[in-house]
């Protein structure tokens, strides 16, 4: 059986980006390039530094047959 889903990813907090708490979960905001606002959840990283949680942009496909091995 396979599946194919978008990994989530951390990346470093933008330049200028605004921390808030909404609902007891940390959140970020800030403006792109183009000027649009984005906000994503904040979490920690390996190193204790707060970073952003992303949605990768690449698919990735997992299969796993039929004896058992991915």
């Amino acid at each position: 059986m396979g599946t194919v889903f978008k990994k989530q990813v951390t990346r470093p907090l933008p330049t200028g980006a605004e921390l808030f708490t909404r609902k007891g979960e940390r959140f970020a905001r800030w403006k792109d390039k183009h000027g649009r606002t984005r906000t994503a959840p904040v979490t920690v990283g390996k190193d204790g530094a707060d970073r952003i949680l992303t949605e990768s942009p690449y698919y990735v496909a997992k299969y796993r047959d039929g004896a058992g091995i991915v």
